[in-house]
């Protein structure tokens, strides 16, 4: 269903540096196609066990926290509409001193079908107005993005809508998988440190 484990093995030593991860979406707004990167946030801040907060100067839920040798990780979720995610991120990329290749934008994708996801390494937004929010801001294109597929409405005019609107009874337990799936695979790319502490901790409170 989602195969990313070429992605997931790169990169593991660079983790000496501060990593930002953006859950894409609208604020307020939770069950809705358009914010599955922000379901992907929520699913590794869960598996942490760790908590947002708000951030307000960069207007967004943030979650900071040590990863290997002396690396920081920054989970993120924009606490605006899609079209302004790029200037939250920017704020906050800004003031935590991340590069823009550094920053991993976790998005919709209308091209993928439901259960698909895909590594996207720089290039257009293809219509996507997150995306082009944060290159905007940015001024760049260098953020890879992993895009999770949601599919495309059989009449293309109401696209609109169809972000806008939840998952049907029959996607719903195909996208909690691929969810599921994505997460695993970021938490072993950026955060392998962080998944051995806790399966210590849990072989540590069994009976």
């Amino acid at each position: 269903m989602v195969d990313l484990s070429s992605f997931c093995e790169s990169q593991l030593e660079q983790m000496t540096v501060k990593k930002l991860l953006v859950g894409l979406g609208n604020h307020g707004m939770k069950r809705m196609r358009h914010n599955v990167g922000m379901m992907v946030l929520d699913s590794m801040a869960a598996k942490l066990g760790l908590q947002w907060t708000v951030d307000r100067s960069c207007k967004a839920f943030v979650i900071n926290t040590a990863i290997n040798n002396g690396g920081s990780l920054l989970l993120l979720k924009p606490r605006v509409f899609m079209n302004e995610n790029g200037k939250s991120i920017a704020k906050t990329a800004s003031q935590y001193e991340v590069k823009p290749e550094d920053i991993l934008l976790v998005h919709d994708c209308l091209e993928l079908k439901v259960g698909k996801c895909a590594i996207k390494n720089g290039g257009s937004p293809k219509g996507h107005n997150g995306v082009r929010s944060c290159m905007v801001h940015l001024k760049s294109s260098a953020m890879p993005r992993l895009r999770v597929g949601i599919g495309r409405p059989i009449d293309k005019t109401q696209v609109v809508d169809y972000v806008l609107q939840d998952f049907s009874s029959i996607e719903l337990p195909l996208m909690e998988a691929t969810i599921e799936s994505c997460t695993e695979l970021l938490l072993m790319k950026y955060a392998p440190n962080l998944i051995g502490t806790l399966l210590s901790e849990v072989t540590r409170s069994d009976p």
